[in-house]
């Protein structure tokens, strides 16, 4: 009986896979393949695929799962990072990258009072910079930079 024919990985899916195992051990080193498994609704078996470099692109909602879970950017989740479409059309801090994450799962009363807030904020930015400078000091300071 011939030999099953090995199949040579691709280094950047083997790099990628190096990363993910970096970030879960940094993360948490209690966190296994089984609990990155069960957050991210997966088989075990799929997350050493993907530790491994077995797989080629991993699905964007779970590279977006592993982003939110481990810390991770999705662009070092890619294989081509170079084609990829931005994650956010504009430089996002990743304060508001983790805010983005978890947005669907906030209560829908919780985002209403945030989208509430924000649309304040904005209206005080825009009608009294003046005063939002008052109740936000931080914007004073990082106009004098």
């Amino acid at each position: 009986m011939p030999e099953p024919e090995k199949r040579e990985l691709d280094p950047r899916a083997v790099r990628r896979g190096g990363a993910i195992i970096d970030a879960r051990e940094r993360h948490n080193p209690r966190l296994s393949q089984e609990d990155v498994a069960q957050a991210l609704g997966v088989s075990r078996v799929a997350v050493s695929h993907w530790e491994r470099g077995v797989v080629g692109e991993i699905e964007r909602r779970y590279r977006l799962g592993l982003c939110k879970l481990l810390g991770l950017e999705e662009r070092d989740l890619l294989l081509d990072p170079a084609g990829a479409e931005p994650e956010f059309a504009m430089p996002v801090s990743n304060e508001a990258k983790s805010i983005a994450y978890r947005w669907d799962e906030l209560p829908e009363a919780v985002r209403t009072e945030l989208k509430g807030r924000m649309a304040q904020v904005e209206q005080m930015l825009r009608t009294n910079p003046e005063y939002a400078k008052v109740v936000f000091p931080e914007l004073d300071k990082s106009t004098n930079k």
